[in-house]
């Protein structure tokens, strides 16, 4: 979509007012592909570009170069500050048993600093709909009536979806409970999933006309990349057929699961031809242990971690790889999905509700009934045995994404965001 500039003159002395509120916990604009933080600012740039609209994005001070008021594009970002913050800045790996702790107390001062700011925009008119996206934020937030009866909340996390069904963690357990307090308590609810807002309705009580199905989006039109020869090199992605996997990664993102399908290909059919690459941040216990499982199976020319990729880096290897994969266990709606759809990608995944609303079973993708390694490695060898289905399925993946605008999803806000003026 091209960005229509604002022209000054058709903004009229009363616009819509809308705050973002950012989840403080990692800076916007982000790098790297997918996260909360991406949804917050492309929603924002979108609603930015509306006439009559006025965007605040509300975010916290990163680094001593950070100013209280800056802009992305027609963006007002008003970021708070404290010292602390520069603490937590300065937390390593090597540290995580304080990071947690340090993370959690910066929410609660990221709340504090949040608050006054709140309350002043809106003594202020300028803040006719608040839009929050982290629970604990919400959550302390809304317990301000003057806050909470202009508020609205994107329910991000898969913790309500009908297919996760781990042991729960106390603090997913908080979340959870904080999710539906907050749907109790602010003015809007909003889910990203359908099995997530008949959850909600049917579930916790809540009425349906405060409860708005609004998917995620995504800029198909970015796919005109410079390659990054350097990251072709590295990897040899040009002469191999990439199986590409972007996650954080864990059991319910599915990345165990095809590590293990690799194992199938590799060292049970024989086939070496596959590559698999999986962009994400290691240093986990969970990751340790798949690293362990790749080198007792002798997966290392098969099976390659990238790290953290920069957006340039992470296009290479959408541009260069033949299809996605995330077997997941659980998911509401993974963007990273939307992103390989807009490079033209056939996508592997879970037949959950989040995947099913982006992949058509046959048509862009295959989706797993059970997502277990032999029908991930069956699924494989499928697509890779038959080019002329796999190009098929690229042109449906790249026209399918198509689909799921952020100009869209912007559409579908204004109305909640105006029923608040």
């Amino acid at each position: 979509m091209q960005s229509k500039a604002i022209n000054e003159s058709e903004v009229t002395s009363n616009p819509l007012w809308i705050v973002q509120v950012s989840t403080g916990g990692i800076r916007i604009p982000p790098t790297g592909y997918g996260g909360i933080e991406r949804v917050i600012l492309n929603i924002s740039k979108e609603l930015s570009i509306l006439k009559d609209v006025s965007v605040i994005l509300i975010d916290r001070t990163f680094d001593a170069g950070d100013t209280r008021w800056s802009s992305i594009g027609n963006i007002q970002v008003r970021r708070v500050g404290s010292r602390f913050f520069g603490i937590t800045n300065r937390l390593t790996s090597s540290r995580r048993s304080l990071r947690f702790i340090y993370d959690r107390v910066a929410e609660l001062v990221y709340v504090i600093k949040v608050f006054p700011l709140l309350r002043k925009l809106i003594h202020n008119r300028q803040a006719n709909a608040i839009h929050f996206h982290a629970p604990m934020t919400a959550f302390l937030l809304c317990h301000d009536p003057t806050i909470s009866k202009r508020s609205l909340y994107t329910i991000h996390s898969v913790l309500h979806s009908p297919e996760y069904k781990p042991d729960y963690g106390y603090i997913e357990r908080v979340y959870g409970y904080l999710d539906v307090w907050i749907g109790r308590h602010a003015a809007h609810l909003l889910t990203i999933n359908p099995a997530q807002r008949s959850v909600f309705i049917k579930r916790y009580g809540i009425s349906e006309d405060r409860v708005s199905l609004i998917v995620n989006g995504i800029d198909a039109n970015r796919t005109q990349v410079r390659t990054i020869e350097s990251v072709v090199n590295k990897f040899n992605i040009g002469e191999r057929f990439t199986v590409l996997h972007v996650a954080k990664f864990s059991h319910q993102k599915g990345s165990d699961i095809l590590i293990e399908a690799a194992d199938i290909l590799v060292n049970q059919r024989g086939d070496k031809d596959v590559l698999f690459l999986l962009v994400g941040k290691k240093g986990s216990e969970f990751t340790a242990r798949l690293e362990d499982f790749i080198t007792k199976r002798k997966l290392g020319d098969s099976v390659k971690f990238t790290g953290p990729l920069s957006n340039a880096e992470l296009e290479t290897l959408y541009s260069y790889s033949k299809i996605f994969a995330l077997p997941s266990m659980a998911d509401a709606f993974d963007i990273v999905v939307l992103e390989a759809m807009a490079f033209g990608k056939p996508i592997i995944g879970s037949n959950l509700s989040g995947m099913r609303i982006q992949v058509e079973d046959r048509m862009n993708g295959i989706l797993l009934r059970n997502a277990n390694p032999e029908s991930v490695a069956d699924a494989i060898t499928y697509l890779k045995a038959n080019k002329d289905l796999l190009q098929k399925m690229s042109t449906s993946s790249r026209e399918r994404a198509k689909q799921f605008s952020w100009e869209q999803v912007a559409s579908k806000l204004i109305p909640i965001y105006t029923s608040f003026k």
